[in-house]
Protein backbone atom coordinates (compact mmCIF):
# COMPACT_ATOMS: atom_id res chain seq x y z
CA UNK A 1 0.00 0.00 0.00
CA UNK A 2 1.37 3.23 -1.00
CA UNK A 3 0.16 5.73 1.93
CA UNK A 4 3.56 5.37 3.72
CA UNK A 5 4.35 8.07 0.90
CA UNK A 6 1.45 10.75 2.18
CA UNK A 7 2.51 14.17 4.50
CA UNK A 8 -0.58 13.77 6.98
CA UNK A 9 -1.07 16.73 9.02
CA UNK A 10 0.92 16.36 12.16
CA UNK A 11 0.05 19.30 14.19
CA UNK A 12 0.87 22.79 13.89
CA UNK A 13 3.80 24.61 16.01
CA UNK A 14 1.04 26.33 18.91
CA UNK A 15 2.89 29.65 19.99
CA UNK A 16 1.89 30.65 23.67
CA UNK A 17 3.03 33.85 25.57
CA UNK A 18 5.11 33.18 28.73
CA UNK A 19 5.56 35.44 31.83
CA UNK A 20 9.51 35.78 31.36
CA UNK A 21 10.68 37.43 28.53
CA UNK A 22 14.07 35.30 27.83
CA UNK A 23 11.91 32.06 27.94
CA UNK A 24 9.39 33.88 25.47
CA UNK A 25 12.32 34.60 23.33
CA UNK A 26 13.93 31.55 23.01
CA UNK A 27 10.58 29.81 22.20
CA UNK A 28 9.35 32.23 19.62
CA UNK A 29 13.19 31.89 17.97
CA UNK A 30 11.89 27.90 18.18
CA UNK A 31 9.28 28.66 16.16
CA UNK A 32 10.68 31.07 13.53
CA UNK A 33 13.15 28.38 13.22
CA UNK A 34 10.87 25.45 13.11
CA UNK A 35 8.57 27.06 10.50
CA UNK A 36 11.30 27.65 8.30
CA UNK A 37 12.38 24.29 8.52
CA UNK A 38 15.58 24.78 10.45
CA UNK A 39 14.69 21.94 12.88
CA UNK A 40 18.10 21.60 14.81
CA UNK A 41 18.02 25.09 15.76
CA UNK A 42 14.56 25.03 17.20
CA UNK A 43 15.27 21.94 18.88
CA UNK A 44 18.21 24.15 20.34
CA UNK A 45 16.05 27.43 21.63
CA UNK A 46 13.05 25.10 22.92
CA UNK A 47 15.51 23.26 24.98
CA UNK A 48 16.52 26.60 26.39
CA UNK A 49 13.80 27.70 27.20
CA UNK A 50 12.40 24.17 28.81
CA UNK A 51 16.06 24.78 30.67
CA UNK A 52 13.99 27.75 32.57
CA UNK A 53 10.64 26.38 32.98
CA UNK A 54 10.31 22.11 32.41
CA UNK A 55 6.96 22.21 33.34
CA UNK A 56 6.08 24.58 29.63
CA UNK A 57 3.88 21.36 28.20
CA UNK A 58 3.96 24.04 25.04
CA UNK A 59 7.61 23.72 24.70
CA UNK A 60 7.82 20.06 24.41
CA UNK A 61 5.08 19.32 22.08
CA UNK A 62 7.02 21.96 19.43
CA UNK A 63 10.25 20.29 20.27
CA UNK A 64 8.41 17.03 19.90
CA UNK A 65 7.47 18.29 16.55
CA UNK A 66 11.23 19.14 15.49
CA UNK A 67 12.16 15.74 17.14
CA UNK A 68 9.36 14.05 14.44
CA UNK A 69 10.41 16.05 11.47
CA UNK A 70 14.37 14.92 11.86
CA UNK A 71 13.60 11.36 11.98
CA UNK A 72 13.84 11.00 15.87
CA UNK A 73 10.65 9.91 16.59
CA UNK A 74 11.29 8.13 19.99
CA UNK A 75 12.73 11.72 21.13
CA UNK A 76 8.87 12.88 19.66
CA UNK A 77 7.49 10.41 21.46
CA UNK A 78 8.91 11.37 24.66
CA UNK A 79 8.32 14.99 24.70
CA UNK A 80 4.48 14.81 23.47
CA UNK A 81 4.42 11.92 26.19
CA UNK A 82 5.53 14.65 28.64
CA UNK A 83 3.44 17.66 27.34
CA UNK A 84 0.78 14.89 27.58
CA UNK A 85 1.32 14.46 31.36
CA UNK A 86 2.00 18.49 32.28
CA UNK A 87 -1.45 18.84 30.28
CA UNK A 88 -3.87 15.29 29.96
CA UNK A 89 -6.38 17.73 27.54
CA UNK A 90 -3.45 18.23 25.14
CA UNK A 91 -5.31 17.19 21.98
CA UNK A 92 -3.02 17.80 19.68
CA UNK A 93 -0.21 16.29 21.46
CA UNK A 94 -2.49 13.16 21.29
CA UNK A 95 -2.86 13.37 17.52
CA UNK A 96 0.83 13.86 16.87
CA UNK A 97 2.12 10.86 19.15
CA UNK A 98 -0.38 9.08 17.42
CA UNK A 99 1.35 9.96 13.94
CA UNK A 100 4.80 9.33 15.14
CA UNK A 101 3.02 5.84 16.17
CA UNK A 102 2.10 5.25 12.81
CA UNK A 103 5.30 5.95 11.30
CA UNK A 104 6.76 3.47 13.78
CA UNK A 105 4.77 1.14 12.54
CA UNK A 106 2.94 0.83 16.06
CA UNK A 107 -0.68 0.99 15.15
CA UNK A 108 -2.24 -0.06 18.01
CA UNK A 109 -0.87 2.71 20.05
CA UNK A 110 -1.44 5.17 16.81
CA UNK A 111 -5.11 3.92 17.22
CA UNK A 112 -5.52 4.43 20.75
CA UNK A 113 -4.02 8.24 20.60
CA UNK A 114 -6.25 8.99 18.09
CA UNK A 115 -9.30 7.92 19.74
CA UNK A 116 -8.19 9.39 22.66
CA UNK A 117 -8.03 13.06 20.92
CA UNK A 118 -11.11 11.95 19.26
CA UNK A 119 -12.43 11.80 22.60
CA UNK A 120 -11.23 14.89 23.58
CA UNK A 121 -12.71 17.25 20.25
CA UNK A 122 -14.51 14.69 18.06
CA UNK A 123 -14.14 17.56 15.31
CA UNK A 124 -10.38 17.28 14.76
CA UNK A 125 -9.98 16.10 11.37
CA UNK A 126 -6.27 15.01 11.88
CA UNK A 127 -7.11 12.28 14.40
CA UNK A 128 -9.41 10.68 11.88
CA UNK A 129 -6.77 11.21 9.07
CA UNK A 130 -3.80 9.48 11.22
CA UNK A 131 -6.05 6.95 12.40
CA UNK A 132 -7.24 6.22 9.12
CA UNK A 133 -3.78 5.59 8.17
CA UNK A 134 -3.16 3.23 11.16
CA UNK A 135 -6.40 1.23 9.92
CA UNK A 136 -5.10 1.09 6.23
CA UNK A 137 -2.28 -0.23 7.22
CA UNK A 138 -3.83 -2.98 9.32
CA UNK A 139 -5.89 -4.15 6.23
CA UNK A 140 -9.27 -2.89 7.83
CA UNK A 141 -9.80 -0.87 4.66
CA UNK A 142 -13.47 0.00 5.52
CA UNK A 143 -12.50 1.24 8.73
CA UNK A 144 -10.08 3.48 7.14
CA UNK A 145 -12.91 4.99 4.76
CA UNK A 146 -15.03 5.57 7.08
CA UNK A 147 -12.30 8.10 8.97
CA UNK A 148 -10.66 9.36 5.63
CA UNK A 149 -14.39 10.57 4.91
CA UNK A 150 -15.46 11.46 8.34
CA UNK A 151 -12.12 13.93 7.73
CA UNK A 152 -13.55 14.89 4.72
CA UNK A 153 -16.97 15.88 6.31
CA UNK A 154 -14.88 17.76 9.09
CA UNK A 155 -12.76 19.66 6.75
CA UNK A 156 -14.41 19.32 2.86
CA UNK A 157 -11.18 20.98 1.50
CA UNK A 158 -8.49 18.63 2.93
CA UNK A 159 -6.28 17.17 -0.07
CA UNK A 160 -5.01 14.49 2.42
CA UNK A 161 -7.74 12.89 3.03
CA UNK A 162 -9.03 12.63 -0.37
CA UNK A 163 -5.52 11.25 -1.93
CA UNK A 164 -5.87 8.36 1.33
CA UNK A 165 -9.22 7.57 0.38
CA UNK A 166 -8.35 7.15 -2.93
CA UNK A 167 -5.40 5.11 -2.14
CA UNK A 168 -7.31 2.39 -0.13
CA UNK A 169 -10.75 2.82 -2.76
CA UNK A 170 -7.38 1.56 -4.98
CA UNK A 171 -6.76 -1.36 -2.25
CA UNK A 172 -10.15 -2.56 -2.66
CA UNK A 173 -11.01 -2.59 -6.35
CA UNK A 174 -12.52 0.64 -6.63
CA UNK A 175 -10.58 2.51 -9.71
CA UNK A 176 -13.91 4.49 -9.93
CA UNK A 177 -13.89 5.81 -6.79
CA UNK A 178 -10.32 5.70 -6.62
CA UNK A 179 -10.09 8.09 -9.56
CA UNK A 180 -12.70 10.44 -8.32
CA UNK A 181 -10.81 10.79 -4.84
CA UNK A 182 -7.52 11.74 -6.68
CA UNK A 183 -9.39 14.44 -9.17
CA UNK A 184 -10.43 16.13 -6.49
CA UNK A 185 -6.87 15.75 -4.46
CA UNK A 186 -5.43 17.60 -7.34
CA UNK A 187 -8.25 20.17 -7.39
CA UNK A 188 -8.35 20.77 -3.60
CA UNK A 189 -4.28 20.85 -2.99
CA UNK A 190 -1.76 23.40 -2.42
CA UNK A 191 1.04 21.01 -2.07
CA UNK A 192 2.66 20.39 -5.49
CA UNK A 193 4.23 17.12 -4.48
CA UNK A 194 0.89 15.66 -3.24
CA UNK A 195 -0.43 17.30 -6.35
CA UNK A 196 1.94 15.15 -8.75
CA UNK A 197 1.71 12.15 -6.79
CA UNK A 198 -2.16 11.96 -6.99
CA UNK A 199 -2.09 13.21 -10.80
CA UNK A 200 0.61 10.16 -11.06
CA UNK A 201 -1.27 7.80 -9.37
CA UNK A 202 -4.26 8.67 -11.62
CA UNK A 203 -2.82 8.39 -14.86
CA UNK A 204 -1.20 4.97 -14.04
CA UNK A 205 -4.77 3.67 -12.76
CA UNK A 206 -6.58 5.47 -16.13
CA UNK A 207 -4.13 2.81 -18.32
CA UNK A 208 -4.32 -0.06 -15.92
CA UNK A 209 -7.31 -2.88 -16.80
CA UNK A 210 -9.79 -3.11 -14.16
CA UNK A 211 -9.25 -5.78 -11.94
CA UNK A 212 -10.71 -9.49 -12.56
CA UNK A 213 -13.73 -10.39 -10.47
CA UNK A 214 -12.60 -13.54 -8.03
CA UNK A 215 -14.95 -15.69 -9.72
CA UNK A 216 -14.74 -15.79 -13.72
CA UNK A 217 -17.66 -16.85 -14.63
CA UNK A 218 -19.83 -14.79 -16.22
CA UNK A 219 -22.43 -14.53 -18.92
CA UNK A 220 -23.36 -11.72 -21.63
CA UNK A 221 -26.15 -9.84 -22.33
CA UNK A 222 -27.42 -8.36 -25.71
CA UNK A 223 -30.02 -6.27 -26.65
CA UNK A 224 -30.66 -5.39 -29.82
CA UNK A 225 -32.89 -2.74 -29.54
CA UNK A 226 -31.01 -0.77 -27.63
CA UNK A 227 -27.70 -1.93 -28.89
CA UNK A 228 -25.94 -2.61 -25.78
CA UNK A 229 -24.13 -5.67 -24.26
CA UNK A 230 -23.54 -6.21 -20.50
CA UNK A 231 -22.42 -8.82 -18.67
CA UNK A 232 -23.25 -10.19 -15.18
CA UNK A 233 -22.89 -13.49 -13.36
CA UNK A 234 -23.26 -16.67 -14.40
CA UNK A 235 -25.42 -17.52 -11.53
CA UNK A 236 -27.96 -14.85 -11.69
CA UNK A 237 -31.28 -14.95 -13.07
CA UNK A 238 -32.38 -12.63 -15.94
CA UNK A 239 -35.47 -10.98 -16.35
CA UNK A 240 -36.53 -8.62 -19.54
CA UNK A 241 -39.03 -5.87 -20.04
CA UNK A 242 -40.98 -5.79 -16.16
CA UNK A 243 -41.77 -2.58 -14.84
CA UNK A 244 -40.58 -0.24 -17.43
CA UNK A 245 -37.13 -2.13 -16.54
CA UNK A 246 -35.38 -3.64 -19.74
CA UNK A 247 -33.44 -6.05 -18.18
CA UNK A 248 -33.32 -7.24 -14.71
CA UNK A 249 -30.31 -9.32 -13.35
CA UNK A 250 -31.58 -10.74 -9.73
CA UNK A 251 -29.23 -12.38 -7.52
CA UNK A 252 -29.03 -14.47 -4.83
CA UNK A 253 -31.83 -14.26 -1.89
CA UNK A 254 -30.43 -11.76 0.95
CA UNK A 255 -30.32 -14.07 4.40
CA UNK A 256 -33.60 -13.31 6.38
CA UNK A 257 -35.12 -11.06 3.53
CA UNK A 258 -37.18 -12.15 0.96
CA UNK A 259 -35.37 -9.20 -1.18
CA UNK A 260 -32.79 -10.25 -3.97
CA UNK A 261 -29.76 -7.88 -4.90
CA UNK A 262 -30.44 -6.95 -8.37
CA UNK A 263 -28.49 -5.15 -11.10
CA UNK A 264 -30.96 -3.75 -13.40
CA UNK A 265 -30.52 -1.32 -16.96
CA UNK A 266 -33.44 1.30 -17.17
CA UNK A 267 -33.56 2.93 -21.07
CA UNK A 268 -36.37 5.44 -22.47
CA UNK A 269 -35.91 8.71 -24.26
CA UNK A 270 -35.23 11.59 -22.41
CA UNK A 271 -38.41 13.43 -21.23
CA UNK A 272 -37.65 16.43 -23.15
CA UNK A 273 -35.17 17.74 -25.80
CA UNK A 274 -31.92 19.34 -25.61
CA UNK A 275 -31.96 17.91 -21.80
CA UNK A 276 -28.05 17.87 -20.82
CA UNK A 277 -26.38 15.37 -19.10
CA UNK A 278 -26.00 16.97 -15.88
CA UNK A 279 -29.63 18.16 -16.37
CA UNK A 280 -31.27 14.52 -16.28
CA UNK A 281 -28.65 13.69 -13.29
CA UNK A 282 -29.91 16.60 -11.30
CA UNK A 283 -33.73 14.77 -12.46
CA UNK A 284 -32.66 11.66 -10.80
CA UNK A 285 -31.77 13.29 -7.72
CA UNK A 286 -35.09 14.78 -7.10
CA UNK A 287 -37.00 12.18 -8.00
CA UNK A 288 -35.67 9.69 -5.68
CA UNK A 289 -34.71 12.02 -2.69
CA UNK A 290 -38.51 12.99 -3.20
CA UNK A 291 -40.11 10.13 -3.51
CA UNK A 292 -37.75 7.45 -0.95
CA UNK A 293 -38.16 7.13 2.10
CA UNK A 294 -35.47 8.97 4.42
CA UNK A 295 -33.54 9.05 0.51
CA UNK A 296 -30.37 11.03 1.32
CA UNK A 297 -27.27 11.62 -1.80
CA UNK A 298 -24.34 9.54 -0.12
CA UNK A 299 -22.16 9.93 -2.79
CA UNK A 300 -21.86 11.95 -6.65
CA UNK A 301 -18.50 11.28 -8.57
CA UNK A 302 -17.90 11.37 -12.48
CA UNK A 303 -17.15 8.11 -14.29
CA UNK A 304 -16.38 6.79 -17.63
CA UNK A 305 -18.14 3.68 -18.97
CA UNK A 306 -17.24 2.61 -22.90
CA UNK A 307 -15.53 5.98 -23.27
CA UNK A 308 -18.43 7.74 -22.41
CA UNK A 309 -18.89 10.01 -19.36
CA UNK A 310 -21.48 9.19 -16.86
CA UNK A 311 -21.97 10.25 -13.10
CA UNK A 312 -22.38 7.47 -10.38
CA UNK A 313 -24.84 8.20 -7.49
CA UNK A 314 -24.92 6.41 -4.73
CA UNK A 315 -28.24 6.60 -2.23
CA UNK A 316 -29.35 5.43 0.55
CA UNK A 317 -32.69 5.14 2.14
CA UNK A 318 -35.33 2.78 3.81
CA UNK A 319 -36.55 -0.02 2.47
CA UNK A 320 -39.04 -2.79 3.29
CA UNK A 321 -37.77 -6.29 2.94
CA UNK A 322 -40.04 -9.52 4.19
CA UNK A 323 -41.35 -6.39 6.20
CA UNK A 324 -38.77 -5.10 8.00
CA UNK A 325 -37.31 -1.74 7.57
CA UNK A 326 -34.23 -1.56 6.76
CA UNK A 327 -31.01 0.80 4.92
CA UNK A 328 -31.20 0.12 1.33
CA UNK A 329 -28.16 0.78 -0.53
CA UNK A 330 -28.62 1.91 -4.39
CA UNK A 331 -25.98 2.91 -6.99
CA UNK A 332 -26.82 4.24 -10.22
CA UNK A 333 -24.79 4.73 -12.83
CA UNK A 334 -26.27 7.82 -15.31
CA UNK A 335 -25.84 7.70 -19.21
CA UNK A 336 -27.15 9.72 -21.93
CA UNK A 337 -26.68 9.13 -25.30
CA UNK A 338 -28.85 9.62 -28.73
CA UNK A 339 -31.86 11.38 -26.57
CA UNK A 340 -32.08 8.30 -24.21
CA UNK A 341 -30.96 7.85 -21.19
CA UNK A 342 -29.67 4.79 -19.41
CA UNK A 343 -29.62 3.49 -15.70
CA UNK A 344 -27.59 0.96 -14.83
CA UNK A 345 -28.52 0.18 -11.13
CA UNK A 346 -27.11 -1.96 -8.33
CA UNK A 347 -29.65 -2.12 -5.24
CA UNK A 348 -29.11 -4.33 -2.28
CA UNK A 349 -29.34 -4.06 1.66
CA UNK A 350 -26.85 -2.10 2.93
CA UNK A 351 -25.64 -4.48 4.78
CA UNK A 352 -24.89 -7.25 2.21
CA UNK A 353 -23.18 -4.11 0.05
CA UNK A 354 -19.78 -5.43 -0.06
CA UNK A 355 -20.76 -9.14 -1.02
CA UNK A 356 -22.12 -8.04 -4.55
CA UNK A 357 -20.04 -4.87 -4.99
CA UNK A 358 -18.26 -6.96 -7.47
CA UNK A 359 -21.41 -8.15 -9.33
CA UNK A 360 -21.80 -4.70 -10.41
CA UNK A 361 -18.29 -4.02 -11.06
CA UNK A 362 -18.40 -6.35 -13.64
CA UNK A 363 -21.29 -5.07 -15.29
CA UNK A 364 -19.92 -1.81 -15.15
CA UNK A 365 -16.71 -2.52 -16.67
CA UNK A 366 -18.19 -4.57 -19.17
CA UNK A 367 -21.02 -2.55 -20.46
CA UNK A 368 -20.48 -1.60 -24.24
CA UNK A 369 -22.48 0.01 -26.93
CA UNK A 370 -22.49 -1.98 -29.85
Amino acid sequence: MLLGAVLLLAGCLQVELHPTEAEKQHFDNGVTFAEQGRFDEAISEFTKALETDPRWAMAYYNRGLCYFNTGQYDLAIADYSKAIKLDPNFVEAYVNRGWTYDNMGQWDLAIADCNKAIELDPNIAAAYINRGWAYASKGQHDLAIADFSKAIELEPSNADAYYNRGLVYKEQGKMAEAMADLEECIELSLDPSLSRAAQSLLEELRTQPLPPRASTESLTYNNSDYRFSVEYPSDWDVYEDILGTVVFFAGPLVVDTTCYSHISMVVDELPYENVTHEDFVNMVVSQLTTTLQDCRLAQEYSAAIDGMPAVVLVFTYTGDFGGENVTVREEIVVLVKDKLYYLLKYVVPAEFYEDYADCFELAKSSFRFD
